[in-house]
């Protein structure tokens, strides 16, 4: 049976053979790279890390329209020096990609994200354009200090490119400025917040467990149960009744009497 589920696939692993020496195990990083395409193969990631180095390893996992993909890579000279200066965003075979030292956790990667702003119905010029070329920005994003962005499609086929500030300063700076692209002009917008379930504790699953539980008995009752139970109700209220009818019956004949 096929699993309905495709976007929380297996992480699927790629061993190329090659192993670092005395000479280069310096130069060797562990890297998580975000943003890839998920129509890119595994051939097609690996023909595209030749181009930082030499992958000794890597692993890869789809996640809806993009893929995560972890490297353990022997990285020539002029990529690694990009990668250990810090710099949050590169390219893979001219695709501009989001990169992190592969051992931080992923709070750690999502820190990056705090402070981030959209530009909603980006035209298509500036949202197929590589603004990143190797380690090279471009001026609009070094205008307003993006860190980082990324180019997605909402399911409604709206462009947006998402941007990444590493200070909260920058971010309003540029959530405060305007700026044209062929005579019109755009604003940034914050993004929306994703929405979390907050997952329920032991009580609360307990709690609701138990009640749905007491609608299910007294649902699936017998309606001969149902029945005595309304019954025996009205015969106490009857029972009540007649107490009180006796009552006022005795008070009466007392006032007679005297």
């Amino acid at each position: 049976m096929v699993a309905m589920n495709t976007y929380r696939q297996a992480a699927e692993k790629i061993i190329t053979g090659l192993s670092a020496t005395e000479a280069n195990e310096a130069h060797v990083r562990h890297i998580t790279v975000y943003d890839i395409p998920v129509e890119w193969t595994q051939e097609e990631i690996l023909q595209a890390l030749n181009s930082w180095g030499n992958p000794i390893k890597c692993s890869t996992k789809k996640q809806r329209k993009f893929q995560t993909v972890w490297v353990k890579i022997i990285l020539n000279d002029e990529t690694r020096a990009h990668f250990d200066g810090g710099l949050w965003m590169y390219t893979l075979n001219d695709l501009p990609i989001r990169w992190f030292p592969g051992d931080w956790l992923l709070k750690e990667r999502k820190n990056r994200e705090r402070f981030c702003l959209v530009w909603k119905n980006c035209p298509e010029s500036q949202h197929t354009q590589r603004l990143v070329t190797r380690n090279l920005q471009s001026e609009f994003l070094a205008k307003y200090s993006v860190k980082a962005y990324k180019a997605i499609k909402t399911p409604k086929g709206e462009r947006q490119l998402i941007a990444f500030f590493e200070r909260h300063s920058d971010m309003l700076f540029a959530l405060r400025t305007s700026f044209d692209i062929n005579n019109i002009t755009y604003t940034w917008s914050r993004s929306d917040p994703p929405r979390q379930n907050k997952p329920r504790s032991d009580h609360q699953k307990q709690r609701n467990r138990g009640s749905s539980s007491n609608k299910m008995s007294s649902s699936n009752r017998p309606k001969g149960q149902n029945q005595n139970k309304t019954s025996k109700k009205k015969h106490k209220s009857n029972g009540s009744t007649d107490v009180f009818n006796t009552l006022v019956d005795l008070l009466k004949k007392l006032v007679s009497d005297n």
